[in-house]
């Protein structure tokens, strides 16, 4: 944590400062294997991870699974290797392996062309086998855990009977190169592709059916035993004989249409029933998941769990059948933002009414076909569960959540009867980390998981639960470490080391975030700070990421600073609604207010300062940009630029709407900024970005280019200036854009353009942040300001000084006066109005050579402030502010000054005095010359 002495490391790092890093060279950064997921064996003696590496072009990754010693004692060793890669590892009830991949099955026919499979490794050893296909392919797949019934997920089209027909309508389709896709729903794309022709299906099969014997020498012959003529296929006794359990019996027989479009499952240990999530539309075009039972041995399908005002995501069966635990989120609304709770539901509940003891919502409007309410545990526990696993004797869950920059596990108890310690949530782990896909031992006494943090990437871990659940009585344990596996990938060298760092955004508020500081990073040598606004924006800079890592900018030099503000995940729900429907105000200055913070830090140059961000972050890039020009430079990638046309176009239009009313898009758009954006913009955007569509990088793009402070000079002859908007020669184009009631233009024409500078006066950076501002100005009195540290905040005075350079013949302050282009000083509008017409009447200028030719100017604002702005030796130009003759000034910076050469003598001292205090006061629109 960041002390008065400086910040203490959160870790220690083992790089050297002159070591050269994976990080120093991007090819050897995308070459890093890359870890994740974990299963483990019914009998806890078998843990699988999957490991990414590139392949042979370097173009792409394929995945392999590794085995990891669960004790730790062994090196990790690789199971399976092809081109196409695997994934989904789980394991049966008999221990064998089950995994998804696209790689040729030496038995089949496809070849090269084949679709992702169903794959078996038996635990006894051998070559892995093909146990289940379909003609889009295989995908999710669960095993029970106390029966050979296996459980997977494929593509069907709407219009196919079974698989056999969907492979027969797909070769059709294949044929006649059709690729249109009928819509009938929303939404119709999702992330970077479009949703269909096919929609998920969900189908269950017993293991006992496969047999593993020879490929046949010719393809099984087809023959005419089906209903209604149907064609059908003899079934192959390799593979598995796959079931459709989704589309339901009775009088709920049908396709399940979009029901388990990015649905989550989990089967029950004897394999008799699936709970799955389940789609239901409305209203409009907005949709919400609710929670259903299907028989997977006849299909019937019973809704456990059905609320207008909330969804459901993670469902996960208790070891005897008898519960379903998931996590419960609240729909949103443009005034709430979403709450999220772990609740618990009985599979098999007797009939009662709803509205019992502990009931999400106690009205009949909660659909639930087995008469059970939902019962919400730890009520009062203040964080968002993102994963749920029972212990294996049903007395409580692991949880993970995201926690004040952390992401540890957390026990929650469970009682069947609600009785004893239900309503607690007690930490695990006390690791500076994040914990991932959590497994429990059989034996409830270790769990195994991955961690990762910014000091590393994923990898796997051992938990051992024992010692925390024997080291105190329930509520009064103390949490304990993780101890790393012997894992498949050795963690990178890092080019610098990790800090946590925080500051007070208010009096009630404080804001955290963590910094990567370069190795020799100090008071001596400070380095340039990247602000580096992190997406969601409900998320938290808390896990390792390979797309947005701090350590390529770390190698380069920079501190780069990964702030949490508000709408930040792991610090309760009020920090979370301190920022809905409000983008630009409290997460804009809580970014402001920890970048503050850090830029008085030793190690950190606050005059070289840039800020970039992704998505959300990459909005927030937009917004800082036309609210502050303190950022030498500003990166935004993939983001939102104009809210009113990113709501209707993006892939989930209803969630928008659902936090969004248009008087509140409008208001929070960052478009209507861009005539304040005066600082350099990189603008990336990926052309298949549905979450983000394209249109908003390119909208982005144009409006800088024709309405910014950044919009290049157009020239004609050797004029460019402006023309007021009532001008109508012929030297104004009617193509020019209208700012701020003045038309720009290019022209020859002295009687109808100036000759003044076409570039905005730059403001101070800091005049819309929370800093205190002098007191005694525009009449706000706010907590006094240090000498030597002030910053002129949110409506205070701004001083913009524009000069003409004295010729290297002339340096002489007569000169110096002759040559002056213009020089201004003005409050903010409503500084201005609330200051007394006498301050206004006392305003006026006076001007001085400086050194080199440069000049100096002095403004007295009020009757008793006086402001000068000087070029300083690092060519920034400092604001010097002084109260009277007594007092002690203090200093701020503003942008350097722009000096250009040559230009006609300016009119009288007097007129220019006039000009300059009928603008500072407000008068006048007009700029003095």
């Amino acid at each position: 944590m960041s002390t008065a002495a400086g910040p203490e490391p959160a870790r220690p790092t083992t790089a050297d400062s002159s070591a050269t890093t994976p990080f120093h060279d991007l090819d050897e950064y995308v070459a890093i294997p890359r870890a994740g997921g974990l299963a483990l064996s019914r009998d806890g003696s078998r843990l699988v991870t999957a490991v990414q590496t590139l392949d042979g072009t370097r173009t792409a990754y394929r995945t392999a699974l590794w085995e990891v010693d669960p004790t730790g004692q062994a090196p990790a060793r690789r199971l399976t290797r092809s081109a196409k890669g695997e994934a989904g590892a789980t394991f049966t009830a008999a221990g064998d392996l089950l995994f998804t991949s696209a790689r040729p099955d030496p038995d089949g026919t496809d070849g090269d062309d084949a679709k992702t499979a169903l794959w078996l490794l038996p635990a006894g050893g051998g070559e892995a086998r093909v146990v289940a296909t379909a003609p889009a392919g295989l995908s999710a797949p669960l095993a029970a855990a106390e029966a050979p019934v296996v459980s997977v997920a494929a593509d069907v089209l709407p219009s196919a009977r079974d698989l056999a027909h969907d492979a027969e309508l797909r070769t059709t389709r294949k044929d006649a190169k059709v690729a249109a896709i009928l819509h009938d729903a929303y939404p119709v794309r999702h992330w970077d592709h479009d949703l269909g022709p096919g929609t998920t299906h969900r189908f269950v099969a017993d293991l006992t059916t496969t047999v593993d014997e020879p490929a046949r020498p010719l393809p099984a012959s087809d023959r005419e035993d089906g209903p209604d003529g149907q064609t059908a296929h003899e079934h192959d006794p390799r593979l598995l004989d796959l079931r459709d359990v989704s589309r339901g019996a009775g009088d709920d027989a049908g396709g399940p249409g979009r029901a388990l479009w990015e649905h989550s499952a989990d089967l029950s240990a004897d394999g008799a029933t699936l709970v799955t999530t389940w789609q239901v539309p409305g209203p409009g075009p907005a949709t919400r998941s609710t929670l259903v039972a299907v028989d997977t041995a006849t299909g019937a399908r019973r809704t456990l769990v059905d609320e207008p005002g909330a969804q459901v995501h993670g469902p996960r069966i208790s070891p005897d059948g008898a519960f379903v635990a998931f996590v419960r989120e609240t729909l949103t609304t443009p005034q709430s933002a979403p709450e999220e709770t772990v609740a618990v539901v009985p599979l098999h509940a007797p009939d009662a009414r709803a509205g019992v003891h502990d009931a999400h919502d106690d009205t009949p409007t909660t659909r639930a076909e087995n008469h059970a309410t939902p019962r919400t545990l730890a009520p009062h526990w203040d964080r968002w569960p993102t994963s749920l696993r029972w212990l294996p004797d049903g007395s409580g869950l692991l949880v993970t959540a995201d926690d004040d920059g952390r992401g540890p596990v957390f026990l929650v108890a469970f009682s069947p009867d609600a009785k004893g310690e239900h309503g607690t949530a007690e930490k695990v782990t006390s690791d500076d980390a994040v914990l991932t896909d959590v497994q429990v031992s059989p034996d409830g006494r270790t769990a195994y998981a991955m961690r990762t943090s910014y000091l590393e990437p994923s990898h796997p871990v051992r938990i051992d639960l024992g010692a925390f659940l024997d080291s105190g009585e329930p509520g009064a344990r103390t949490p304990v470490p993780a101890t790393a596996l012997r894992g498949p990938v050795a963690s990178p060298e890092l080019p610098g080391t990790l800090v946590e760092v925080e500051t007070a955004a208010s009096d009630d508020v404080r804001v955290r975030g963590w910094l990567a500081l370069p190795h020799g990073a100090s008071a001596d040598d400070p380095a340039p700070l990247l602000l580096w606004i992190h997406g969601g924006p409900l998320g938290s800079w808390n896990a390792w990421s390979w797309r947005w890592n701090p350590w390529l900018m770390v190698a380069r030099g920079y501190a780069v600073l990964l702030p949490d503000p508000a709408l930040s995940t792991g610090y309760g729900q009020d920090f979370v609604q301190r920022g809905w429907g409000t983008w630009g105000q409290a997460p804009y200055t809580d970014l402001m207010a920890i970048t503050d913070h850090v830029e008085t830090l030793p190690e950190v140059d606050a005059s070289r300062t840039a800020a970039m961000g992704g998505s959300f972050g990459g909005y927030m890039a937009n917004w800082v940009a036309g609210h502050t020009d303190r950022f030498a430079a500003v990166v935004t990638h993939a983001s939102l630029w104009a809210l009113d046309q990113f709501g209707p176009t993006t892939d989930h239009s209803y969630y928008w709407q659902r936090e969004m009313t248009p008087e509140m898009a409008l208001e929070n758009s960052p478009h209507r900024f861009v005539k304040d954006i005066v600082t350099p913009m990189l603008v990336i955007h990926g052309d298949k970005d549905y979450r983000v569509p394209i249109g908003e990088g390119l909208r982005l793009w144009y409006e800088l280019l024709a309405d910014s402070g950044l919009r290049p000079v157009l020239t004609a002859g050797r004029c460019t200036g402006s023309c007021t908007s009532r001008t109508r020669t012929t030297g104004c184009s009617r193509r020019s854009t209208r700012r701020s009631g003045t038309r720009w233009c290019s022209g020859s024409s002295r009687s109808t353009c100036s000759a003044r500078p076409r570039a905005r006066a730059r403001r101070s950076g800091r005049r819309r942040s929370a800093e205190p501002r002098p007191t005694g100005c525009a009449g706000d009195r706010r907590a006094q300001v240090p000498a030597g540290q002030a910053t002129i905040g949110a409506g205070s005075c701004v001083v913009a000084c524009r000069h003409r350079r004295t010729s290297r013949r002339s340096a002489a302050p007569r000169a110096a006066a002759q040559t002056q282009r213009w020089v201004a000083s003005r409050c903010s509008s409503r500084a201005v109005r609330s200051c007394s017409s006498a301050h206004r009447r006392a305003a006026r200028t006076s001007w001085s050579a400086g050194a080199e030719g440069r000049v100096s100017c002095m403004v007295r604002l009020v009757s008793s402030w006086w402001v000068a702005c000087r070029p300083s030796l690092s060519d920034k130009t400092e604001i010097l502010v002084i109260r009277d003759a007594t007092s002690t000034p203090f200093f701020t910076r503003c942008p350097p000054v722009t000096l250009r050469p040559g230009g006609r003598r300016p009119r009288s001292r007097r007129r220019d005095r006039e000009d300059a205090t009928a603008w500072a006061s407000g008068r006048s629109a007009r700029r003095p010359r």
